[in-house]
């Protein structure tokens, strides 16, 4: 049996009396996509933070390949290869393009600060950055500035970035928060290249990039997973559709 790449056993936190994480557990395999959705409310953020490491759980676990990573910071887990790609864009504006996929090679962050500026000019560095962007289509805008990027592009050009760290699993936090239909698309298409490939946690909003992209998804409501199965499965259940799909999210 093949065994999860991430999985959360029990999680539990609360805020004072307010109860927001539930016993949540779910597995992401190898290669799948694993969506998870909720109303507003439901608790997604504070469950993300807690897969992450920037909120300590009050029971449970969370494994990483095996390895029991529920003690571990974030800047621990991310080297460990648990990636998270923010609602929010993180790319440096005044870098360029090729420059910010420098920045999060695993062989950039192994040298001094203070030899930044040679290091933008190796080569050693330079070719796995310019094929990051090429496999997120951005290869023609590699000098370009982040901050001169159209957004849909920087949400590309932050992928590249963690792409580029080999990541084990990526954490996707709405990651279509803020873009328009044709870059939700756009992302959607992007994203579904790397099926097969990278597994995903997605935790998204965008239903129609939700439908398109996961194998399976997990419904979060005040706290609790109260269904994890396939699209079709999620789609017909009536609690989903009274909880969330029926308020108007489908």
């Amino acid at each position: 049996m093949i065994a999860p790449i991430l999985s959360l056993t029990g999680l539990e936190k609360h805020f004072g009396a307010l109860h927001v994480t539930r016993g949540v557990s779910l597995d992401v395999f190898p290669g799948e996509v694993h969506a998870l959705i909720g109303p507003n409310g439901a608790g997604k953020t504070t469950l993300v933070s807690q897969i992450a490491g920037t909120l300590r759980p009050d029971a449970g676990h969370v494994r990483l390949a095996g390895q029991d990573v529920t003690a571990l910071s974030a800047h621990a887990r991310s080297r460990r290869g648990l990636k998270r790609v923010f609602q929010i864009s993180s790319t440096c504006e005044s870098l360029s393009a090729l420059e910010n996929v420098i920045l999060a090679l695993p062989k950039f962050r192994n040298r001094l600060f203070s030899r930044f500026f040679p290091a933008l000019a190796d080569e050693r560095l330079g070719a796995p950055a310019l094929e990051a962007l090429a496999n997120v289509g951005l290869a023609a805008r590699a000098e370009a500035l982040a901050g001169d990027l159209a957004y849909g592009e920087r949400r590309a050009l932050e992928l590249a970035m963690v792409l580029a760290a080999s990541p084990r699993v990526l954490l996707l936090d709405e990651p279509m928060a803020g873009v328009g239909r044709e870059e939700s698309r756009a992302l959607t298409a992007l994203l579904a290249t790397l099926k097969g490939h990278v597994p995903m946690l997605l935790i998204e909003h965008d239903m129609t990039a939700v439908f398109a992209l996961a194998d399976r998804i997990s419904v979060l409501v005040e706290g609790e997973i109260i269904l994890t199965g396939t699209p079709e499965a999620v789609r017909a259940d009536a609690r989903v559709k009274a909880a969330y799909l029926g308020a108007g999210a489908a």
